[in-house]
């Protein structure tokens, strides 16, 4: 099992006491048991979708994020996958989707010790290219 040590320093004054005091506090690390918050989506393209997300709430976060992993699943052809970002990353562009398909999206974040639960699901549709063509003189 990982662990965070911290030292603390505790010390009191009165008139009657003078304490001071020093010990040791464990936190054992693991997977957050949250989800990013606020997750959105905007289609950039006819093939790309743009994704956004906010932190994990710090209550949940268990150790120090070391990054995103954003999921992504066609709801009507087979055109799944996922991309990773860095724990500085807020939002990414999935690229090589399809034309006018609506995609459910989620993100999860990680520590050391794992990946914490998924976010809600968004759903974002790409653009549809137009199929005319206008000619100008």
């Amino acid at each position: 099992m990982v662990y965070i040590v911290y030292d603390l320093f505790v010390s009191s004054k009165s008139i009657l006491l003078r304490n001071k005091c020093a010990l040791n506090v464990f936190f054992s690390l693991s997977a957050p048991d949250g989800a990013p918050e606020n997750v959105t989506g905007q289609s950039s393209s006819s093939t790309s979708i743009l994704v956004m997300w906010g932190e994990v709430p710090a209550v949940e976060q268990n150790g120090i994020i070391t990054g995103y992993n954003i999921t992504y699943h066609s709801q009507t052809e087979n055109n799944n996958g996922s991309v990773s970002v860095g724990a500085n990353g807020r939002q990414t562009i999935l690229t090589n989707l399809s034309e006018y398909v609506n995609y459910s999206i989620a993100v999860s974040a990680s520590t050391v010790k794992g990946a914490g639960p998924a976010s809600k699901p968004i759903v974002v549709t790409t653009d549809q290219d137009s199929k005319y063509f206008f000619l100008t003189d």
